[in-house]
């Protein structure tokens, strides 16, 4: 009985010393700048998840640390943020996979999309995973998907026409409010489903979609302005051997059973798909063209590094329903709103689509093609600079290194360094956003939205390649770059051609103020003083053919 009333402090006496010999044994970074921890339990992890707007600590701290300095995070840990060019390039592009995703971030990526999912593979088993599904993101293959990409696109232009003809029949104003955000995430998803399961989600449709009800405001739901005792949870997980990770979403929490409800609508989904796509390929039927049925496809040679087993495949549904659709549509809600504020931008880009619309009948198309649609590029760029969806990506050492810099970073002693010495075990997190307006990459104005700088190369000095796109590092970088990413930029110039044809955008006249919110490392926009709505952007909405 004495033995089992002493068990848990035997227990966190064994933990601290656990956390005492890991830390001696490491290369320290306390020779770097950092703001004051004010708490040993969280460390500066509040600052990051529960700012007013996101992104504050790390603007502010880059400005007063530099681009290489040392945050605290639960425990005391120290954890090494960056900015760097050199060193997310070092990281990301040069290092392989030498830099994996810590244990915390994998926890909660196999909570959305399962255990086998290229998000949250590593090493080999990411590499194959990769080598397989990368044809089915191939300029050939995203050709095949531009006729759903329009009809879904046009779905939704048609329903808003239809809201604003009822408002102009039942009051004296013809431009209606809408929340963009949410009607985008339906599309997107319906989108999603199409092109990559050939499966009809029917999210458009409004109430009854099951897989739109249980996405609902899920990153807002489980990641928004997180609790001290999350922040503690989360990080002890991350001590646990993943033998033990798939039981962690049974721990009674609310934010747990909303991800267990998740998964059981998403898990269904994903089944139902992979079921039919295998029934197809038995009696030799015709698979279509979407991703799921080229995977199936793959999956027919006798390479067993060219195939996905089932478990594997059911995964990719999940993992590309979860990444395929909110990552979309909240980059499109952010375009949006900075046309709205920038009518001048919104204007030029509508003629740009007229014209190329023009071209396109005087050739004897009726559809743009994808080099129609990709030579008006410079929105899509400059919003996926300025508001990226995730903001931080966390990784941590699997060995002994040493991290090249760009910028020579000051330390606490007043010395010069152009390189951190690490060890095995090393926190890091890779700050996007902060690259993202980087003067020394982006030029003195980074701070503000100016899309002519694609078109004027303006992208400052730096030498350092990052990203798969126009030096952007929001798609990640190298080995684990956004598989998708084409995938993504494709769909929404499709979308927002079909928008800003027909319709323009104005703020909201009743001054919603629009905030960049948290959740984890997801940013979304939410209006203050409205968070529990999740991610939300009203707009004045109004018909282009009312305004001539």
């Amino acid at each position: 009985m004495i033995n089992f009333y002493y068990a848990p402090l035997f227990g966190s006496l064994a933990f601290l010393f656990y956390l005492l010999v890991t830390r001696l044994r490491r290369q320290t970074i306390s020779h770097l700048p950092g703001p004051k921890s004010p708490s040993w339990l969280i460390g500066n992890i509040a600052s990051f998840q529960r700012p007013d707007n996101a992104a504050e600590a790390d603007f502010a701290w880059t400005k007063e640390y530099g681009y290489a300095f040392r945050t605290k995070g639960c425990f005391g840990e120290d954890v090494l943020y960056l900015s760097d060019p050199k060193a997310l390039q070092y990281i990301l592009n040069k290092s392989g996979y030498n830099y994996p995703k810590t244990n915390e971030v994998r926890i909660r990526q196999q909570f959305a999309t399962g255990h086998d999912s290229i998000v949250w593979a590593d090493g080999a088993k990411h590499a194959r995973q990769r080598k397989v599904m990368s044809p089915a993101f191939s300029s050939p293959a995203l050709k095949g998907f531009l006729p759903e990409f329009s009809h879904f696109a046009k779905k939704t232009s048609s329903a808003w026409k239809d809201m604003i003809e009822k408002q102009a029949k039942s009051t004296s104003s013809s431009t209606p409010v809408i929340n963009v955000a949410a009607w985008l995430t339906r599309t997107t998803l319906d989108i999603i489903g199409a092109t990559a399961f050939g499966y009809q989600y029917n999210a458009l449709e409004g109430e009854g979609s099951e897989l739109y009800e249980v996405y609902h405001n899920l990153f807002a739901d489980v990641h928004y302005m997180m609790s001290d005792f999350t922040i503690i949870f989360r990080r002890l997980t991350g001590y646990l051997p993943e033998s033990l990770h798939k039981y962690i979403i049974y721990f009674p929490k609310k934010d747990l059973r909303r991800f267990r409800h998740f998964t059981q609508v998403i898990l269904k989904v994903g089944r139902r798909v992979v079921a039919e796509q295998m029934a197809a390929q038995e009696a030799n039927r015709e698979v279509g063209k979407d991703v799921i049925s080229l995977l199936s496809k793959a999956n027919r040679s006798e390479d067993p590094k060219r195939r996905l087993i089932e478990q594997e495949v059911v995964a990719q549904v999940m993992a590309l329903t979860f990444a395929g659709h909110e990552t979309t549509a909240t980059t499109l809600s952010w375009i949006l709103h900075e046309l709205s504020k920038n009518q001048e931008v919104q204007d030029k880009l509508r003629e740009e689509i007229r014209w190329t619309r023009l071209k396109v009948l005087e050739r004897g198309d009726t559809a743009m093609t994808m080099a129609d649609l990709e030579s008006m590029d410079y929105t899509r760029a400059e919003t996926l600079r300025y508001h990226p969806f995730v903001l931080q990506l966390f990784r941590e050492a699997d060995r002994d290194d040493v991290i090249p810099l760009e910028h020579p970073q000051r330390t606490v002693t007043n010395d010069t360094v152009t390189a951190i010495p690490v060890s095995k075990g090393q926190a890091i997190m890779l700050s996007i956003c902060v690259y993202n307006r980087l003067n020394s990459v982006w030029g003195e104005d980074a701070e503000q939205w100016r899309p002519e700088r694609f078109l004027e190369n303006a992208t400052g000095q730096s030498s350092i390649n990052l990203g798969v796109l126009a030096n952007l590092a929001s798609f990640s970088s190298g080995l684990r770059s956004c598989i998708g990413w084409r995938f993504s930029m494709l769909e929404m110039q499709v979308i927002l051609v079909e928008l800003v044809e027909n319709f323009s955008f104005k703020p909201d006249p009743g001054n919603s103020e629009v905030k960049r919110g948290m959740a984890s490392s997801v940013m979304q926009p939410m209006v203050k003083g409205r968070e529990h709505e999740g991610a939300c952007m009203p707009l004045l909405v109004t018909a282009v053919q009312d305004e001539y």
